[in-house]
């Protein structure tokens, strides 16, 4: 082992990890190993010193190892569709294979520019965020038939651009047009996403956050939607509409529905009994048997963890949102500066639960 080796494998969180994915480089790729010095060096052993799978797709990919020694911006959505349609225009007898290539292709940039520092705070979560975007908005055009207009409709950390490493995608799908063909192009869409290809698979699409949930249909009208809000929805699904963001297909569909959803998001009475659901809903998650039994071990769901900041901001949204428009963002940390900004919340307060937002995030 070279000093220089020596001295990268030092700086790694895991040396043994990054070590071992070099040696793998080495037997699978000499020319790409002995091209490898100086910052790519650095940047290898800080990428596979994060995760085992991105020191195997550094080890098996030239594509890999031309990323992670490239400029190492920030990928926007556009850019990824781009590329994925491009390579999805290369490789026409596996669609859902160029489609997971372009994603660990993505999330290795998002874990370089991470790792080395170049995304602070927050900021690989939307950059992740911008990867699913764009992988969805690919997909979905490849299966796309002209007889039904369909957006995809973004919930949870996908909508707040909060996405983590290894999220599933939260969404639902709204429809112009006739609804069986377009639910026919959704499963082939969620079918593609999650074939298991020697890629791997592009994303773990989720779409049960819809109304009714698994038991209820995959894609609806708007007029579906807006029936089933006006009578059947309850406090916590208009809660997850505060995370809503079209990200794919037909922009006009996409814009109607955050349209037509906006008054029950924001209706101009809040029935008293809507919070009381709220604090109920988190009470019942807190005394599950997991959160229970990891105890604050569990940070995203107990007491003073994750759910508690992210349900205080939500909470104060419903309330103030109904007549402030600016506190309508769906990402927790752009709603509590909003909140903070227009007197709701002391900016001490929102400052410290910004930092410890920042810290159990990250």
């Amino acid at each position: 082992m070279t000093d220089e080796v020596a001295e990268a494998l030092a700086a790694s969180a895991n040396p043994e990890r990054a070590a071992a994915a070099l040696q793998r480089l080495a037997e699978r790729n000499p020319q790409g190993r002995a091209a490898l010095d100086g910052e790519g060096l650095r940047r290898l052993v800080v990428v596979a010193g994060m995760s085992e799978v991105l020191g195997e797709t550094l080890a098996a990919s030239d594509e890999a190892l031309e990323v992670l020694t490239g400029d190492l911006v920030a990928w926007p959505a556009g850019e990824v569709r781009d590329r994925c349609e491009r390579r999805l225009a290369r490789e026409q007898s596996s669609p859902a294979a160029a489609l997971a290539s372009v994603q660990r292709l993505g999330l290795l940039n998002v874990a370089a520019r991470d790792g080395l520092g170049l995304a602070p705070g927050l900021g690989a979560a939307g950059e992740l965020a911008d990867l699913a975007d764009g992988v969805l908005a690919a997909a979905l055009h490849h299966v796309a038939d002209q007889r039904a207009r369909v957006s995809v409709i973004a919930l949870g950390k996908l909508g707040g651009r909060e996405l983590n490493y290894v999220s599933d995608v939260d969404v639902i799908f709204v429809a112009d047009g006739d609804v069986a063909v377009a639910t026919r192009t959704v499963t082939d869409l969620l079918r593609l996403m999650g074939e298991v290809t020697p890629a791997g698979r592009a994303y773990e699409v989720d779409p049960n956050l819809r109304p009714e949930g698994r038991d209820g249909p995959l894609v609806r009208s708007l007029d579906a939607y807006r029936a089933y809000y006006q009578r059947w929805a309850k406090t916590w699904e208009f809660q997850a509409l505060l995370k809503a963001r079209p990200i794919a297909g037909d922009d006009a569909v996409g814009a109607a529905f955050m349209a037509m959803a906006e008054p029950f998001v924001w209706p101009d009475r809040l029935n008293g009994e809507a919070v009381e659901e709220i604090q109920r809903l988190k009470a019942v998650v807190e005394r599950s048997a997991s959160v229970v039994r990891a105890g604050h071990r569990q940070v995203k769901l107990a007491p003073g963890g994750l759910r508690d900041i992210e349900f205080a901001v939500q909470l104060l949204q419903l309330v103030h949102g109904r007549h402030d428009p600016s506190l309508r963002s769906p990402g927790t940390l752009a709603a509590l500066a909003a909140l903070a900004a227009g007197g709701y919340v002391g900016r001490w307060d929102a400052a410290a639960f910004a930092e410890a937002y920042v810290f159990l995030r990250t």
